[in-house]
């Protein structure tokens, strides 16, 4: 499955210096933890998928217009905030004003998906042919 951004968009997005030291858990390097960037990337990506699985757009999301690498902007904005959250909350350490603060935005891109799928914003992305679900359906 295609992760929706990358870690020089999460770099550009809170700073190289946080990736750095979100990543890593330990504080032993002071260079990113790039299999914890990835892992953090790949949950935002799929929670992202998760939420619009069953929607009107076609999941792995691709853009129609509008976008880098075939990915929405919207959508790369989005999955950067996630996995910024889920790096720093993994991180352990929390600063009240840095965590309210991410806080904020991860609940605002949460806000956002939901506006999209109840149809008050548009991607311009690939929709679906039909009401079928665009992308395998775990059931457990």
């Amino acid at each position: 499955m295609p992760t929706y951004c990358t870690q020089a968009e999460l770099d550009d997005e809170f700073g190289e210096a946080n990736v750095i030291t979100w990543s890593n858990k330990d504080n032993r390097t002071q260079t990113v933890d790039a299999d914890a960037v990835a892992a953090a990337i790949a949950r935002a990506s799929d929670i992202i998928d998760d939420r619009f699985r069953d929607s009107r757009y076609s999941v792995p999301i691709t853009a129609t217009s509008g976008g880098s690498g075939g990915i929405p902007r919207t959508v790369r904005m989005w999955a950067c905030i996630l996995a910024g959250y889920h790096l720093y909350v993994a991180r352990g350490l929390r600063d009240e004003d840095t965590m309210n603060k991410m806080q904020g935005r991860r609940d605002d891109a949460m806000k956002d998906i939901s506006f999209t799928l109840a149809g008050t914003r548009r991607l311009a992305a690939a929709l679906t042919e039909s009401g079928s679900p665009s992308a395998p359906v775990v059931a457990r």
